[in-house]
């Protein structure tokens, strides 16, 4: 489905034939699918001049999948920078970063706002072999909600051990005479989360007016990348992603049959919300997908810090429901739909979010047939 929909990630690596044998990144992931350069010679020349953020990404612990301790991996990263003089003002987790159309459209716009010129990709990454990988990238941003073009330069390492990493970034930093005017950075990582993804009114109820107006449902969208990425590896991976992607849309026609209203689904990513609405449409049907407790905080959800779970109400195809804890930390999947004129979003009456897109996407259809009395 597309950006507005569900946002996968490939972390894609074309190295210097140099490198190529002697140093291969275990990682075959890339934000939103972008092909880097890997130099490790490159290094952002305002690296030490300028503001940059920090995406973290760790391996799912405990059964409910949550993101282990993520914050103690940022701050012992920190404390590097610190001394090394790259001013991160902000830490994100990844999975938040790429949550949905909504969340990362406005990360990227906040990130233009605060002039921030280099991302840095922090991720541990655990090997079939149980073994864990540290590894770090470091690129400018694109200024895009794509975040990183590709094609574009980046300086990369990794190694089993953290210290490792940053001793070597700290070597390949002494390898450059790079301009230092970071004076002023703060001690401590600061944990963004206030990102404000709703540009108009919030309401927790179903919108009655869809019963006359047309919503366009975001197809998932397969993923292309440029001819000049020809590692085997990669191929193989996105091939086998784009059948799932096949499948998904598959899946997606045949859960939408049970919409009662007009419905259009279409590939959304290059069109406009003036264009959509030209095409006759008035709404959109949007998901974000994280944590239960980071959806609840990006979309203004009143939340208890003592939850452990949250209670969603499952509801099948002949409108039988039944209430289902989650834990907060597992990922999930919420539906809502936002008014393309306005930016007003209806989240539904009840807390309807589940660990698959495919029941997410049930619960939220067959909620408003109850609620609003559609049999």
């Amino acid at each position: 489905m597309s950006k507005n929909f569900l946002v996968f990630i490939l972390w894609v690596v074309i190295l210097p034939a140099s490198f190529a044998q002697s140093f291969t990144p275990v990682q075959n992931r890339l934000l939103n699918y972008r092909a880097l350069n890997y130099d490790f010679n490159f290094m952002p020349e305002n690296l030490l001049s300028s503001r940059s953020v920090v995406m973290v990404s760790v391996p799912a612990v405990g059964k409910s999948e949550n993101r282990g301790n993520w914050h103690e991996f940022a701050e012992k990263a920190h404390q590097y920078f610190v001394r090394l003089g790259i001013d991160v003002v902000a830490y994100y987790y990844l999975d938040d970063v790429l949550a949905g159309d909504a969340v990362t459209t406005a990360i990227a716009e906040n990130l233009t706002q605060r002039n921030i010129q280099n991302i840095i990709l922090l991720d541990k990454s655990r090997q079939e072999s149980g073994n864990v990988i540290n590894s770090l990238v470091i690129t400018p941003f694109n200024n895009d909600k794509t975040f990183l073009s590709h094609g574009q330069k980046a300086w990369y390492n990794q190694n089993d051990e953290f210290d490792n990493v940053l001793i070597n970034l700290y070597r390949s930093l002494g390898q450059h005479n790079l301009e230092l005017s970071n004076h002023m950075i703060i001690d401590q990582p600061e944990y963004y989360k206030d990102i404000p993804v709703m540009a108009g009114r919030r309401f927790e109820e179903y919108q009655p007016d869809l019963k006359l107006d047309k919503i366009v449902v975001p197809a998932f969208e397969p993923i292309t990348i440029p001819n000049t990425v020809d590692d085997p590896v990669v191929l193989q991976t996105i091939e086998k992603t784009n059948e799932k992607i096949k499948k998904d849309n598959e899946k997606l026609q045949e859960i939408m049959q049970q919409y009662p209203y007009k419905y259009g689904i279409e590939d959304v990513s290059e069109k406009t919300n003036q264009q959509l609405i030209a095409a006759g449409y008035q709404y959109i049907l949007m998901n974000i997908n994280t944590t239960g407790k980071a959806v609840k905080q990006f979309l203004n959800y009143k939340t208890n810090p003592n939850e452990t779970d949250y209670i969603s109400m499952r509801v099948e195809p002949d409108l039988s429901v039944e209430v289902k804890p989650i834990p907060v930390e597992q990922p999930v999947y919420k539906f809502y739909v936002k008014h393309l004129y306005t930016g007003d979003i209806f989240l539904g009456a009840k807390w309807d979010a589940d660990v698959t897109w495919q029941q997410a996407l049930e619960n939220h259809i067959n909620g408003m047939k109850i609620e609003l009395k559609i049999r």
